[in-house]
């Protein structure tokens, strides 16, 4: 952590203040620029937090992004923006800075007069959630990968494997999640079905398993899941950290692989909500493919926030930082080309009248239910049958074969 001098200049917000700075991120640690968590102080010993309004509330504490995978910097906030949109349409977090989502705007930053970089200035994470109310909840981020693997944390005993980011890390925050845990990676079919609500907000799940596949938000489905809950009992889905979308991927290359379509349903969770609620979701991503999921519509967020930034200060940038990843903006029409009828087919697939067809896709996993699905208990059927036939021709040849070696001795004799 560092302590530094910052002056804030803009049309219409003006400030000389303290404040700390701290590396901010997980793998992005890795590249050159890097990203810091920034709170304002009004006095060099950090007793006293200076609160600015930028446009969300009097807060003290902001992420400054560096956006190093993606030069056009507007990935995250933009994909960010298109979330909160989505849960303003069905009135999930009313209230709140920006529906449940971060937000932010971009700024260039100087280091002792210097030149160092266009940065975005975005609303920490904790403030996502603030009404006003002043009622509690607790915001957990987790690797989904474990999610979805391990019945408890507890049998994992690795509790790294997820963060409280709101709340505290205690035994009843513990006794919460385990409760969750088990349900997702024990139910059945017939249990989960029955008691999902009891534990979900449904249609914050298919929110979510939607917009997922619509923009290809992998982090989303591993390393950046988060759940909120504010009675420890239902859990709600939260989109954060969305850099990882339309057409880009951690690996610094241009991405739109069309095969990653059932990327989501080799775990748990995902696999079992499209397996028993897939006409929920093909209605609830028709009604965004109306509106919100068309290509008009998210490349018009992404231009309008794309000129937002000089081009001189582009200029600069590309003279600061070299051997950057390559993004254009005009990457994010490219990918909705290319992935948008391949996600509308997997979608439409779903519907319980079209399922023969992508059912087989499902199948390849275990589901760890009791039902498995009536088809896949058909197809079981099937086969002892057939296996029955089999063995009992083989026996009657069997019979057969024995009878007429017995009369040819017969006559031999």
């Amino acid at each position: 952590v560092r302590t530094v001098q910052v002056s804030f200049k803009s049309s219409n917000i003006n400030f000389e203040s303290y404040a700390t700075l701290k590396l901010q991120g997980a793998s992005s640690l890795e590249y050159p620029k890097k990203n810091y968590n920034i709170n304002f102080f009004k006095d060099k010993n950090l007793e006293d937090k200076y609160k600015v309004n930028f446009k969300w509330g009097n807060y003290s504490k902001y992420t400054l992004k560096a956006n190093w995978l993606d030069p056009t910097h507007t990935r995250n906030l933009v994909a960010s923006d298109i979330a909160g949109d989505i849960n303003a349409k069905y009135g999930y977090f009313k209230g709140t800075p920006n529906n449940g989502v971060i937000d932010g705007f971009p700024l260039e930053v100087y280091v002792n007069g210097k030149f160092h970089g266009i940065y975005t200035l975005n609303l920490h994470k904790e403030y996502m959630f603030d009404d006003g109310s002043g009622r509690d909840y607790i915001l957990i981020s987790t690797d989904g990968n474990f999610f979805f693997m391990y019945d408890s944390v507890v049998e994992d005993g690795n509790w790294s494997n997820f963060e409280v980011e709101v709340g505290e890390e205690n035994d009843e925050t513990l006794a919460k999640l385990n409760r969750l845990l088990t349900f997702i990676n024990t139910s059945t079919g017939d249990e989960f079905k029955r008691d999902l609500e009891k534990y979900f907000d449904l249609d914050s799940l298919i929110n979510y398993y939607c917009y997922v596949r619509y923009a290809d938000l992998i982090d989303s489905v591993s390393n950046n899941l988060f759940f909120l809950t504010y009675d420890g009992e239902i859990w709600y889905t939260v989109f954060y950290d969305l850099d990882i979308s339309f057409g880009y991927t951690w690996f610094e290359n241009n991405h739109y692989d069309d095969d990653r379509a059932y990327y989501m349903d080799s775990l748990k969770l995902w696999r079992k909500l499209a397996l028993f609620y897939p006409d929920h979701i093909a209605v609830r991503y028709e009604e965004l493919r109306n509106d919100i999921f068309t290509n008009e519509y998210i490349n018009n967020k992404f231009y309008e926030f794309y000129k937002l930034i000089p081009e001189s200060s582009f200029q600069l940038e590309n003279q600061k930082w070299l051997n950057r990843p390559v993004y254009k903006i005009e990457t994010v029409d490219e990918f909705l080309n290319k992935r948008t009828p391949v996600i509308d087919k997997v979608i439409n697939n779903l519907k319980t009248d079209n399922y023969d067809e992508v059912y087989k896709e499902f199948s390849k996993y275990d589901l760890d239910s009791k039902d498995n699905n009536n088809k896949k208990g058909i197809k079981v059927i099937v086969v002892i049958i057939c296996c029955i036939l089999l063995m009992s021709l083989i026996l009657i040849g069997a019979l057969v074969s024995r009878r007429r070696k017995l009369n040819s001795k017969v006559l031999n004799m």
